[in-house]
């Protein structure tokens, strides 16, 4: 070693990882703290880049060491002896260094000689991008999951007491974390400073990628526990608790809210307005036909003579769920017999529609008990306590149960007379489809399975273990404590091989939105077994969360795939003949038709006076509003709807100025002179008179014109190209609708019946299915033809400004400086001729444009353009047009991305990732923007002001200023539905309005 000791000694182990050992080093060597050395050790690497790269490497304050191949805990162990600094921090040669991580840590840990180490936040990079924010690396949370990074700082000393890096591991790969509890139990604590002050890499075939395998992360987990098996068992119900925790945020991650137009959410609902539409027509209070239908089965089975004692008795518990009850009903009716017996045990509801419900099934002979509004576990026991066959089984309303369950079930039971229960498995069915089913029925695997589905049992096992606990809070309790305590006592029980219990958690009603926790409540009442267990506790509830996190990452099931490539599950769409060859018509809407209704349905008013529709009335007849006359239009004389035979390609062919609407659907794409049928569509217009038309992008050819006879495909750009060439510069609008799905299913031949609402009314702007454009014939003249608009004498261009000021923080780069923007203005003003963006929009219109025209704009509505832009203007009489953001773009008196922009600078976030989330929140909705907005750190001002109202009085005021709308909350417009859109854009315009 040297003589020179620094305070920080950064050691990178390096095996064969030449390609990023430099980025590593110079993260170091970027450090903002600068008394610090690195130790590059080369362990024993064999490819042919890194081994060219350490023999003539040499960078500064860097020493190298090579060793002979040894792992990574047996390299940083020789890294903790070959330090000189007094803290270490280890970086492997993949990762990197934020600027200030050594800034952040070493104070912290110079401050308070408590502390064995300090953390921080880290940043995912490479093949996957995550943040990693944990909150506290003490027990237990240190116990159930690594909440230190690899990175971390820590004393040499420490290092040295807790022995450094086990390197007897079953796996390389978390040696960090057994070092991190090691330390905590040594009372050696550490603290994690909340930035992202650290950043991992990702990528193929890494150290990580194989201990967090499932069968090595398996094998580490029960070598940490077995080895800090007494920290464990010390703070087991707080480990299992973190762990449950973990658990419900992968849930509740994947389950949202039913969506809007979900064919699930939309049955239902009609259900539920067909059936109270039917109680509120009925003269008594008595079941409606729909609520007699739901039972009809089973009364039918109640009309037959009973042929023996009842098998097996099943309880269903509602409250307030009428909408859901049905469903739950009809799974368990489907498996049972008339002997059979089916009790509804009613807590406590309230609600007209489950009353009425409950009623109905009163009526047709199935027994109802009604209970005070007691916990779901009580109502449960309620009913298990009158059930007297000798199988039992309950289900909840949002329960339903898959057709073989009770088959499968009474088959064991029936052939082996010492099993005593069966679990059933349970599938989570509102958003993670994930099934929770234990190993086993022995103790051990019940100890470690959460989630359990009331059992197919023998009532006389029920009655031995004293039934159905009443007193928990909840089924779900109740459920696990009812199989706890049948594998306690030595009761052989079953598990079958799938998941039969579907859990529907967001059919609850809003009394079941706050559950207890199950694990806090179970651990209370079982503590003995649970510390007996203590491994397969931890161990089992891990493994569930962990095989949770990973369906929710990819719920395909694992398969045979090329490596490094992700395994796509084609299912049946893996095929080379569509489902349908024409479009889905046999199977319901096409999707194109989808795209043209919503388009037709909006623009109603202009289907009006006289209209022209191609080749038959049927748009005309379901859209038009006030049409005095309709003429259909067809090449083909034998069609007798047509009113007019005509080639919509030759010149003249249709009668001039006599049309108030022409809807030309899904036509121009199948006729070669494109530019003809614009220029005839609009010479048959009256002035001021409309053409809608819709265009494919994507499609099938068209089976009726042949492969000869379709010609064109379009994109936005042609189609406003096109079509402003004949109607003029501002009488063309062009929507474009679609997205990735939808072309894909179109293509397919699916129908729009086959896709969720959400699904196809979202629109991706790089690939459109359908064009819909509507374009407006000039009241001054007719159509402008390409001729026309090559008339224009001169080109012109508008510049775009925001900020004219100094700024230090300008991530978004909106800044020009005031000397700057002024040796702008100078340039233009002797060049060229700076014109209002009125006037420029006015010659174009005319086909006019002044040659070298300018116009400058500034968007949002800084101060700055009052204070330090319209002074300079003013002084060279330069016009401009000022477009101001309305209140829902503010954060406090300034804008969001302002704010964003501090946070971002808070978090140490720049680049791709930055970027994401400025992108997401400039696609946000205005509430959920602001409450993403407050989930951040929260950065330091002062922020750039907007103006004030008596700001933009007073720019209003002044001659050589316009003043446009910027939108309402300065969202991305493109996206938006017409509603939506119409909204940001009118609420912007009658705030100015009033200013």
């Amino acid at each position: 070693m040297s003589e020179y000791a620094p305070s920080v000694t950064v050691v990178i182990p390096c095996y064969n990882l030449g390609a990023y050992v430099n980025e590593a080093v110079q993260s170091v060597l970027d450090q903002t703290y600068s008394d610090f050395e690195i130790l590059l050790i080369d362990d024993g690497s064999t490819d042919p880049v890194t081994r060219h790269l350490f023999a003539s490497y040499r960078r500064p304050r860097t020493r190298i060491l090579r060793t002979e191949n040894q792992g990574l805990a047996r390299t940083r162990n020789l890294g903790i002896r070959e330090a000189a600094g007094r803290y270490v921090s280890f970086l492997d040669a993949a990762d990197v260094l934020e600027p200030a991580f050594l800034e952040r840590t070493v104070p912290l840990l110079e401050a308070d000689p408590s502390l064995a180490f300090a953390s921080c936040w880290l940043l995912g990079f490479g093949g996957s991008q995550f943040l990693w924010a944990p909150a506290t690396c003490d027990f237990p949370h240190l116990l159930a999951e690594n909440t230190v990074c690899t990175a971390a700082l820590t004393r040499k000393d420490a290092l040295v007491a807790a022995e450094g890096f086990d390197a007897a591991m079953p796996v390389p790969g978390y040696e960090d974390w057994d070092l991190a509890i090691g330390l905590v139990e040594r009372g050696l604590p550490g603290r994690i400073v909340p930035e992202v002050l650290f950043r991992f890499r990702i990528r193929p075939g890494s150290m990580t990628s194989s201990c967090t395998a499932p069968q090595n992360h398996a094998r580490l987990m029960r070598y940490i526990v077995d080895k800090h098996s007494k920290t464990y068992e010390r703070h087991l119900g707080g480990v299992l608790e973190v762990i449950e925790a973990r658990t419900i945020e992968i849930e509740e991650g994947r389950r949202s809210p039913i969506p809007t137009g979900h064919p699930d959410e939309g049955r239902r609902a009609a259900l539920l307005e067909d059936t109270l539409r039917r109680i509120l027509e009925s003269r008594s209070w008595k079941a409606s036909r729909a609520v007699r239908e739901t039972s009809r089965r089973l009364k039918l089975l109640r009309g037959k003579k009973k042929t023996g004692p009842p098998r097996i008795a099943t309880v269903l518990t509602c409250r307030d769920q009428g909408k859901d009850l049905p469903d739950a009903f009809q799974s368990v009716s489907l498996q049972v017999s008339g002997d059979d017996d089916i009790l509804i045990v009613d807590n406590g509801s309230t609600d007209p529609l489950t009353l009425q419900i409950l009623e109905g099934y009163r009526s047709a002979g199935i027994p109802v008990v009604r209970t005070e509004r007691v916990s779901d576990a009580a109502a449960r026991e309620r009913g298990l306590r009158m059930a007297r066959a000798p199988y039992l089984f309950a289900l909840g309303s949002d329960q339903t149960l898959e057709l073989d369950c009770f088959p499968r079930a009474t088959e064991i039971l029936d052939g082996d007379a010492s099993v005593d229960f069966v679990c059933c498995g349970i599938r989570d069915s509102d958003g993670s489809d994930f099934a929770y089913s234990p190993d086993s029925a022995e103790l051990p695997s019940v100890l470690g399975c959460s989630r359990f589905s009331f059992p197919v049992v023998r009532r006389k096992a029920l009655l031995a273990i004293g039934g159905y606990d009443s007193e928990l809070p909840t089924s779900e309790h109740g459920d696990w404590d009812l199989v706890l305590r049948l594998a306690a006592r030595g009761h052989r029980g079953a598990v079958l091989s799938a998941p039969r219990v579907n859990s529907h958690v967001r059919r609850r009603g809003p009394q079941t939105e706050e559950r207890p926790r199950l694990v806090q409540g179970i651990f209370q009442k079982h503590r003995s077994l649970f510390e007996g267990h203590f491994r397969d506790s931890v161990l089992g509830l891990e493994r569930q969360r962990r095989d949770l996190q990973a369906f929710a990452i990819d719920p395909t099931p694992p398969g045979p795939a090329e490596p490094g490539r992700a395994s796509i599950d084609w299912g049946e769409l893996r095929r080379l003949e569509p489902v349908s060859a024409t479009w889905g018509i046999e199977r319901g809407l096409p999707v194109d038709r989808y795209y043209i209704a919503r388009f037709l349905e909006r623009r109603r008013e202009d289907i009006r006076g006289n209209v022209l529709e191609v080749k038959d009335a049927t748009y005309t007849q379901a859209y038009g509003s006030g049409v005095d006359a309709l003429d259909i239009v067809d090449i083909a004389a034998d069609n007798p709807s047509a009113t007019v035979i005509a080639d919509l390609a030759e010149e003249g062919s249709l009668p001039s100025d006599r049309y108030d609407c022409f809807v030309l659907t899904q036509t121009i794409h199948i006729i070669y002179d494109v530019r003809e049928v614009l220029r005839n569509a609009a010479g048959a217009l009256k002035p001021g008179g409309v053409l809608l038309a819709t265009l494919p992008c994507v499609s099938r050819l068209d089976y009726e014109s042949g492969l000869e006879g379709d010609f064109w495909r379009f994109t936005p750009a042609s189609a406003r190209r096109l079509f402003e060439d004949v109607f003029g510069t501002g009488q063309v609008e062009v929507e474009a609708h679609g997205n990735v799905l939808a072309c894909c299913g179109f293509l397919l031949g699916l129908a729009a019946e086959e896709f969720r609402k959400e699904e196809l009314d979202h629109r991706d702007p790089y690939f459109p299915l359908l064009l819909c454009v509507r374009a407006v014939k000039s009241e001054e003249s007719t159509a402008r033809s390409g001729a026309t608009r090559a008339a224009s004498d001169g080109k012109a261009a508008i510049l775009l400004y925001h900020r004219i000021d100094r700024s230090s923080r300008d991530r978004w780069r909106l800044c020009v400086s005031p000397g700057n923007f002024e040796k702008q203005l100078d340039r233009l003003v002797a060049r060229f001729r700076p014109v209002s963006l009125r006037e420029l929009a006015d010659s174009v219109r005319e086909g006019r444009v002044p040659h070298r025209s300018i116009a400058l704009t500034f968007d949002d509505g800084y101060r700055d353009n009052l204070a330090s832009a319209l002074p300079l203007l003013k002084d060279r009489g330069i016009p401009a047009t000022f477009f101001l953001s309305g209140d829902g773009a503010t954060a406090g008196g300034s804008f969001w991305w302002e704010q964003l922009d501090a946070s971002l600078e808070k978090m140490g976030l720049d680049g791709d990732e930055a970027r994401e989330l400025h992108w997401r929140l400039a696609h946000a909705a205005e509430e959920d923007r602001r409450r993403r907005l407050a989930d951040l750190p929260q950065g330091d001002g002062p922020f750039p002001p907007r103006m004030s109202e008596q700001e933009v009085a007073s720019l209003a005021r002044e001659p050589l200023a316009e003043i446009g709308a910027h939108g309402w909350s300065h969202r991305a417009l493109s996206p938006l539905p017409a509603p939506e859109l119409e909204r940001e854009i009118a609420e912007n315009v009658r705030a100015l309005s009033g200013t």
